[in-house]
C-alpha cells in the first residue's frame, strides 16, 4: 500500500484517490500526508485525537509515568517514586523507618507517617493501626505522650467515631 501512495503522491498514478482520512488515535500524532500516526515518546502523553504536531506530547508529571504511545500518565504506586517530569518508569522508594512513599510519591526518601498510621519503612505502604499511633510510627505500638500529657481513650473514641462515620473524608486527628 505505501508504493501505491508514494506513487499517487508523486503523480506516477492518478487512477486512486484516498476516499477517508482517519484520525490519529491519541498517544500519537502525524503531519501532512503522513501515512501512519507516530507515538508519542515514552515519558509523555497525548489525550487528544487527530493531533497533527509532535507538541501535542506533553511530559508527565513528577510522580507519573507513561510508555510509547500513552494516552495518560500512570500513577507511580505506593512504594515507589518519580522525582521529575517526563519519567518513563518509578523508582523503588527507600524510605527510612517511620516513612513511607505515597502513589505519586516525589522523594525516595519518603513522607513523615501521618498520625493512626505506621510506617515500616523501604518499599512499604502505611499500615493502620489498631490503637494510637503518634506521627512518624514505625510499628504499631501505642504513642508515648509528651510530659504534662496523658493517653485519652476519649479522644481517641471521639476520633475513631468520626472516622467510622466518615471513611470517604479526611479525618483531622490532630485535633
Amino acid at each position: 500500500i505505501s508504493n501505491v501512495l508514494n506513487d499517487w503522491l508523486d503523480g506516477t498514478r492518478d487512477d486512486i484517490v484516498p476516499d477517508e482520512c482517519a484520525n490519529c488515535p491519541s498517544g500519537t500524532y502525524s503531519g501532512s500526508l503522513a501515512s501512519t500516526c507516530t507515538s508519542c515518546a515514552p515519558g509523555t502523553f497525548s489525550n487528544t485525537t487527530g493531533s497533527n504536531n509532535l507538541t501535542i506530547c506533553t511530559p508527565c508529571t513528577a510522580g507519573k509515568y507513561s510508555t510509547t504511545g500513552s494516552s495518560v500518565c500512570s500513577l507511580c504506586n505506593a512504594g515507589k517514586f518519580s522525582p521529575s517530569a517526563g519519567a518513563t518508569s518509578c523508582s523503588l522508594c527507600s524510605a527510612t523507618a517511620g516513612s513511607y512513599c505515597p502513589s505519586e510519591s516525589l522523594s525516595t526518601t519518603g513522607t513523615a507517617c501521618p498520625v493512626m498510621y505506621y510506617c515500616e519503612g523501604g518499599t512499604s505502604d502505611k499500615k493502620s493501626c489498631l490503637g494510637y499511633c503518634s506521627a512518624g510510627s514505625s510499628s504499631e505500638s501505642l504513642g508515648v505522650c509528651s510530659p504534662g500529657t496523658f493517653f485519652s481513650w476519649v479522644w481517641i473514641h471521639q476520633h475513631m467515631d468520626s472516622y467510622y462515620l466518615n471513611l470517604d473524608e479526611e479525618v483531622n486527628w490532630s485535633d
